[in-house]
């Protein structure tokens, strides 16, 4: 039941795409909102269907779930609102996922039971990677949206490299699984809104594609805890 519900949210957010890119924003706002609340109630099931995870363990994984929900809803916000607001639901919506990512590395330091320090090298690998990015004019983000999307860099740094140290540690595969889909997804995403030259609309079904996997994999960490 939960792979199956897993499955639909991916399919619907590719559905979502379609439409976005045919121009129907209201209609794929909706369908954005539908496969993150999937993604929710497969989440609440696994924990359901998994007692032997603690309780906290499986709050943090339902929360980062949850902001990422709310996440998706503000960044497609501006699409069907007023032009002028589109800078504050980008940086709430930002500050959603950030949050998530956070939930996401915090349940991965509870699973991480010898601490490995070089994989934290990642974070200063990744906000010197974003700086070089916007430095070098490649991707526009000025002001106050290329601050937030440095310390974004850095966050989906310290995520990914919770999990290596997770893994390492003895944790499941599945936690790098779902940090390495998640960053590649930021990744390509902040390449797609922030990038000087036109990039083809196809990377959209990419993006999406590697976001939803990540939160798919998240679900099936509830499964495979630790």
């Amino acid at each position: 039941m939960v792979v199956c519900m897993l499955l639909l949210s991916i399919v619907t957010g590719l559905f979502m795409v379609h439409q976005e890119q045919k121009g129907k924003a209201a209609e794929a706002y909706l369908w954005k909102t539908f496969a993150s609340l999937l993604f929710v109630f497969a989440g609440i099931l696994a924990s359901a269907m998994t007692p032997s995870v603690p309780s906290l363990g499986r709050e943090l994984v339902l929360g980062g779930l949850v902001a990422g929900m709310l996440g998706d809803m503000f960044l497609s916000t501006p699409h069907i609102s007023k032009e002028e607001h589109t800078l504050l639901f980008v940086i709430v919506g930002g500050g959603c996922f950030a949050l998530g990512h956070l939930l996401y590395f915090i349940s991965f330091l509870r699973l991480t039971r010898v601490q490995y320090w070089w994989p934290y090298l990642l974070v200063f690998l990744f906000l010197a990677l974003v700086d070089l990015l916007i430095r070098s004019r490649v991707w526009k983000a000025e002001g106050i949206l290329g601050i937030g999307f440095r310390l974004y860099g850095a966050i989906s740094g310290l995520l990914l490299s919770g999990a290596i140290s997770c893994v390492l540690s003895g944790g499941h595969w599945i936690s790098l699984v779902a940090a390495l889909l998640f960053v590649s997804s930021d990744l390509l995403l902040a390449h797609l809104q922030l990038a000087a030259k036109r990039i083809p609309r196809q990377f959209a079904y990419v993006s999406i594609l590697l976001y939803y996997s990540a939160q798919a994999a998240f679900v099936l960490h509830l499964l495979f805890w630790p």
